[in-house]
């Protein structure tokens, strides 16, 4: 799992801030071997999963926000991998998070971005989903400022790290 997080550039002290070891396995094996991987805790108690092979998550499905640094702006991400990879450019976690760990959890993710006084930043897909959930929630948040710019003409923050 530390080769998976190298091989995207992000650094390893601050990912263990936020992830934990997951083993599973779809069907009872003989050898009572697992398979791995990082698991990234949501606000109503779910898991979204990663590894190189392996993309998936437990139920139930959510958000999850950082709220650790007072008087900080929040950054939005659509995933854990691009909030870790934020937090590795910036040389630590100096930003609050939101993290939609997928853009049909959006509708949350405004119910709290709502009750905030702090600035908000938008750090969603160069893609069609990121832009329709980017331009919903300046909608939503006209104060909201779009930041998909700085990590253009890549995907995401961590396909921008991996290219840096």
């Amino acid at each position: 799992l530390y080769a998976y997080l190298t091989k995207r550039r992000i650094n390893t002290s601050i990912a263990r801030q936020f992830l934990q070891e997951a083993h599973y396995s779809f069907q009872e094996r003989k050898d009572g071997r697992y398979l791995y991987a990082l698991a990234y805790q949501n606000d109503k108690g779910g898991y979204e999963l990663r590894s190189e092979p392996f993309k998936g998550s437990i139920a139930p499905k959510g958000i999850t926000t950082h709220f650790d640094c007072e008087n900080a702006p929040v950054t939005v991400f659509e995933g854990f991998m691009d909030m870790l990879s934020f937090a590795t450019l910036c040389g630590g976690v100096k930003h609050n998070y939101v993290v939609l760990n997928s853009i049909v959890n959006k509708e949350a993710a405004l119910e709290v971005l709502e009750t905030l006084q702090n600035q908000v930043y938008l750090c969603l897909d160069n893609d069609e989903g990121g832009e329709s959930t980017t331009r919903w929630l300046i909608d939503a948040l006209p104060s909201a400022i779009d930041k998909r710019n700085r990590f253009a003409p890549y995907k995401d923050v961590n396909d921008y790290l991996c290219h840096r």
